[in-house]
């Protein structure tokens, strides 16, 4: 994403109206806990660390998947 990153992409969806419950998984590089948190506060429901396991990424979506929209069921891998 040129010139952009990934924080400032779900903020502009989430001003979105009809994106504003799109549940979203933050797969990045940064490890540090103000990454995770970063990532937390700009949108995203959940968070992984690059290189990622895959098993690990398909439980965080079925996670997501049953439960409601919610910056309180935030999700960390």
């Amino acid at each position: 994403m040129p010139g952009e990153d990934g924080y400032s992409l779900i903020q502009k969806v989430r001003l979105c109206s009809n994106l504003k419950c799109l549940k979203a998984i933050a797969i990045t590089a940064y490890t540090t806990d103000s990454g995770c948190s970063q990532a937390l506060a700009s949108g995203y429901q959940a968070y992984t660390e690059k290189p990622f396991d895959l098993d690990e990424l398909v439980a965080t979506v079925a996670d997501l998947a049953t439960k409601g929209f919610s910056s309180e069921n935030a999700v960390y891998n």
